[in-house]
């Protein structure tokens, strides 16, 4: 893997959150949300640390009982309109201060993003120690390409998101499209503490499953995860998907 020695993967896990009250310790298949990202990262050959961000002493105290590593958070990074990106360089700020530790490469796991499994973290990780990219986005080919769509203009006429010929175009001949699911971000600690973000101008992607690409925000997203949990998991545990 090049010379990257030192991969830390960060979970945040919000306890306020609006849209599915206490989302992140919710049941899941009779477990908590958070646990299938933290088992997931846990059985990863390549990460060699991780730890949960939260400000919410449930949620920090679930994960100690199990010996997982935490970081409690300000209350003002844990609001609707705090950023992961600003969660993150929370993380990486307090653990050099502390014990002068910054890792070469930081991953973004989030907790409502509970389908993607050890295989899919450590295949993503593979990809991109051996390759030129300096940031990863994990996601999918969307069945409908948003180049052939419009917006409504403040006069109700249509605007083209794009070109004015793509939305007539056969969508072999367009750009392939890629849509984020939020499973997996991944860059270099130095750009990250640079840019403050995850996305720049050598970011690849990482196609996954689509069933997998699932973010749950509501208890409809719930209901529906169970049943992909019921269908495919045997599966892709077996790394056959």
């Amino acid at each position: 893997m090049n010379d990257v020695k030192e991969i830390l993967a960060i979970i945040p896990a919000r306890g306020n959150s609006k849209g599915l009250p206490r989302k992140n310790i919710i049941p899941l298949c009779g477990k908590p949300l958070i646990q299938w990202t933290l088992e997931s990262t846990y059985k990863s050959i390549r990460i060699t640390r991780f730890l949960v961000s939260s400000e919410e002493a449930q949620i920090l105290q679930f994960c100690k009982d199990q010996n997982y590593e935490t970081l409690k958070r300000p209350d003002e990074l844990s609001q609707d309109h705090s950023t992961s990106e600003a969660v993150i360089m929370h993380v990486l700020k307090t653990l050099k201060k502390k014990e002068e530790y910054i890792p070469d490469i930081i991953l973004l796991l989030q907790a409502t993003s509970p389908l993607r499994t050890a295989v899919d973290i450590d295949n993503a990780i593979e990809l991109f120690v051996n390759c030129e990219a300096r940031s990863l986005i994990s996601g999918y080919v969307p069945d409908k390409h948003p180049l052939k769509t419009f917006i409504v203009g403040e006069n109700k006429f249509l605007i083209p998101v794009s070109k004015p010929e793509y939305p007539f175009m056969a969508r072999q001949l367009l750009p392939e499209a890629f849509v984020p699911d939020g499973a997996i971000f991944m860059t270099y600690t130095v750009d990250f503490l640079k840019n403050d973000t995850f996305f720049n101008e050598y970011t690849i992607p990482f196609y996954l499953d689509k069933n997998k690409c699932i973010d749950i925000d509501t208890l409809e997203d719930l209901k529906k995860t169970e049943q992909l949990i019921k269908s495919h998991w045997k599966d892709w545990m077996n790394g056959k998907k």
